[in-house]
């Protein structure tokens, strides 16, 4: 048996220990160094400082990041040049320190996309400069017998001493914090239950006592004729008390015996019932107090989770000093709404794509200074990161002052990389448009490579990174003054107070800061059929069907049953809503859905009621709408007669960015176009269309139904049958071709998809007229 492994596996154990390392290990060392330099050269911990070194050399050298390691070792040599030092004042050894772990946070950023990285010259050379420098080291050597207990690093008992503080403190790990807040919302669910069990008692007690009064009169009628019964006992024949008369011996019968046993049962009943009522009342009271107890825990907990924006934010100035000095350039970076509380968790998910949004704007967005100057501008270049919360959402905006994004050159780059058709010109296209583009996988305007861009990776995980989070972002751009980056992410509403709306038949929930106002429907001004629009206070607002802003296949007009209008916070503007019904307004927990399953942004989780039932529970400030408008005439007969001469075009693909450069390059040639996320979608909008599909485009790897389970069906059903339907995934073996011409596809292409490929393909199999 051979124990030699191959080049390969070593290279992929390699790649694995890698990624390992920047993930797991090299933050928790980075967070270490800055924590322990900004406290200063009189509080550090240097043991602190001198294991998170040494641990980060170790990782950084198992990773195969050099440069890392060496810049680690010159922290080792710092530190100990520094702790031999009389006095811990050395403003030169202190700003090295914070300059080396700058570059490594730089480093480990670009380690990221970059297999080999390099730090910066200047910082080398002023490291090796100060640790090998022979007059400083004898000098220090001089002084070692100088040395005071006060001079060494500080313990634990010397940082108590100097932050009284330190003692109300208690760090927890996240991942704690983050089981913590679980069990007290797994609490809170349970309350609901229990209160919801309450209720059916205290329901059940009322019953009871309608009950009871029901009864009293017939226990006072029996009462009394049992009375007469004693009276005028019914003459019964006893040969055991035929010696003694009626006054002498009363004579009981069976009948007296059964309504002695009733009154007998409807004293215990009283008795139990009054019972059941002190045990309901206990039960509400106890109830109230584990109320007040746990909606405080759960606050206090909450409330532990959240941090000032600025932890985060404030990350980023050593990142940005460690550019302006390696690159020549002058930038200030500020950072306004650092107060705003924000859950940690949300936070650190969050530095990734901000750090890359910075690196861009750095590298992309910020002219030298002697550019700036041409330009008749400041040579010192700004970048402002801005913070708030807005309806349930936080808004981070990144914007800066530099030369802002050459859209022509965009439009000409994604040409190159056919992304967009040939023929579409330049003023086809509009500006937001265009911007999306700069999201795509792959892309960058940039020419040659360097260690900040040029990888077209940034944005793109910048993208995927908000989705993941329900969130989105949106580019501003004005040449030659600069780009803003506007990022929205719902917020983790997990305790809050809820509507329940009931709507054909489904149940949602809504939060009730949401929700503007509620109208019955008979009080609602309608202003326009055609375009359906009410008057609600002064102003004309929108009224959106529900089924088509979740994006269901009912699109059917508003019920009949329809009781209560809903004006709703959107993205853009109110909007109403029309619900069958308003059930009950409850504080409710809300629980995310699993990142591995797919649903909308404006769905921010479920909720679970006391009976056990599981709402969704939908932000409506996630719906993008607009006020619906009437085309003018000749938008309206040019749209038709392109539908008409082309026909429509349903696209099964779950892959997003391939849905939607599907999306734009068949509109744009004039299709209509009907995306599905997987292939289940696609069969429910050819159910609700019918024959209108004239072309079927479908990937093979879908979740729910897969793209040859979706041909099969196709191919089955009489109505569809004829539609010729085209496979395009990156399956492109000789076997999954087989098994989709087999199945009956007209057509297999292979991705990346070209956009010229694509349109030669689909033009001899739908009918144009």
């Amino acid at each position: 048996m051979s124990f030699e492994l191959d080049e390969v596996t070593l290279a992929a154990m390699t790649q694995e220990a890698r990624q390992c390392f920047l993930d797991e290990d090299a933050p928790n060392y980075l967070q270490i160094l800055e924590n322990e330099i900004k406290q200063g050269c009189q509080q550090a911990d240097f043991t602190q400082i001198l294991r998170a070194s040494h641990s980060l050399k170790g990782g950084a050298g198992i990773a195969d990041i050099h440069s890392v390691r060496a810049l680690a070792h010159y922290l080792e040599d710092v530190i100990d040049v520094i702790q031999k030092q009389p006095n811990c004042d050395d403003q030169r050894g202190w700003k090295l320190l914070e300059w080396t772990v700058n570059e490594v946070a730089l480093l480990l950023y670009q380690a990221r996309t970059i297999q080999v990285v390099t730090a910066d010259p200047k910082l080398l050379n002023a490291l090796a400069d100060f640790v090998t420098s022979p007059s400083e080291q004898g000098e220090q050597l001089n002084q070692t017998e100088s040395l005071t207990p006060s001079t060494v690093a500080p313990t634990v008992e010397n940082h108590q001493s100097i932050d009284p503080q330190a003692q109300v403190q208690l760090r927890i790990p996240l991942e704690r914090l983050e089981s913590m807040t679980n069990h007290v919302e797994e609490l809170l669910v349970t309350r609901e239950r229990l209160r919801s069990r309450q209720q059916q008692l205290a329901q059940v007690t009322r019953k009871i006592r309608q009950i009871s009064r029901q009864l009293e009169p017939i226990q006072d009628q029996i009462q009394t004729f049992y009375n007469q019964l004693a009276i005028n006992p019914i003459s019964v024949s006893s040969a055991t008390n035929q010696d003694f008369d009626a006054l002498e011996m009363d004579r009981y019968t069976e009948l007296h015996s059964s309504l002695q046993t009733f009154q007998e049962l409807m004293l215990q009943f009283q008795e139990n019932y009054a019972d059941l009522t002190l045990i309901n009342q206990d039960f509400s009271d106890n109830l109230d107090t584990v109320d007040t107890n746990l909606d405080s825990l759960y606050t206090q907990v909450t409330e532990s989770r959240l941090v000032p924006f600025e932890v985060v934010a404030k990350r980023f100035f050593p990142q940005i000093q460690s550019l302006n000095r390696r690159y020549d350039k002058l930038v200030d970076f500020s950072i306004e709404g650092e107060d705003t509380l924000i859950d940690q968790l949300l936070l650190e998910q969050l530095q990734t794509p901000l750090t890359h949004l910075i690196n861009n704007a750095f590298d992309h967005g910020i002219e030298s200074p002697s550019e700036r100057l041409v330009h008749q501008k400041s040579a010192q270049a700004k970048i402002l990161l801005k913070a708030s919360i807005k309806n349930h959402q936080l808004e981070i905006i990144l914007s800066d002052d530099g030369r802002g994004i050459d859209l022509y050159k965009v439009y000409q780059r994604a040409k190159n990389k056919q992304l967009i058709s040939p023929k579409v010109t330049f003023d086809q296209l509009s500006q937001k448009a265009i911007l999306d583009l700069i999201f795509q996988p792959n892309f960058s305007t940039v020419e040659t490579v360097g260690e900040l861009s040029g990888r077209g990776v940034g944005l793109d995980i910048v993208r995927s990174k908000l989705q993941k989070l329900r969130g989105k972002i949106e580019v501003t751009n004005e040449p030659g003054q600069g780009t803003k980056f506007i990022l929205t992410i719902p917020l983790n509403l997990s305790f809050i107070s809820l509507f329940l709306v009931q709507w054909q038949h489904h149940l949602f929930a809504i939060p009730t800061a949401s929700v503007l106002e509620t109208i019955p429907s008979s009080e609602i001004v309608w202003l326009k059929a055609e375009c359906p629009t009410v008057k609600w206070r002064d102003q004309s607002i929108p009224v959106h069907d529900l089924s088509c802003l979740l994006s269901t296949q009912n699109n059917s007009k508003h019920s009949n049953k329809s009781q209560v209008g809903l004006v709703l916070e959107s993205s853009s503007t109110p909007i109403m809503v029309m619900v069958d019904n308003l059930i009950s307004e409850e504080q409710l927990i809300v629980k995310p859905f699993d990142d591995t399953v797919f649903v909308p942004n404006y769905l921010v989780g479920c909720t679970i009621l006391g009976g056990g039932e599981i709402v969704p529970v939908i932000l409506p400030q996630a719906f993008t709408v607009s006020f619906p408008v009437k085309p003018v005439a000749e938008t309206s007969n040019h749209a038709s007669a392109k539908a008409k001469k082309y026909g429509t075009i349903l696209i099964a693909e779950d892959s997003v960015a391939t849905r939607r450069l599907l999306e734009r390059i068949l509109e744009q040639m004039g299709f209509n176009v009907i995306a599905c996320r997987d292939g289940q979608e696609a069969l429910e909008k050819l159910q609700f269309h019918q024959e209108g599909i004239d072309l079927i485009i479908s990937d093979i790897e879908m979740p729910k139904v897969n793209g040859f389970e979706l041909l099969e069906k196709v191919r089955s059903h009489p109505h569809w049958a004829h539609i010729p339907v085209v496979m395009a995934t990156s399956r492109t073996g000789q076997r999954h071709r087989q098994q989709g011409m087999e199945l009956g596809a007209n057509a297999y292409l292979g991705k990346p998809i070209l956009p010229k490929v694509l349109l030669n393909t689909i033009k001899p199999l739908i009918r144009v007229e």
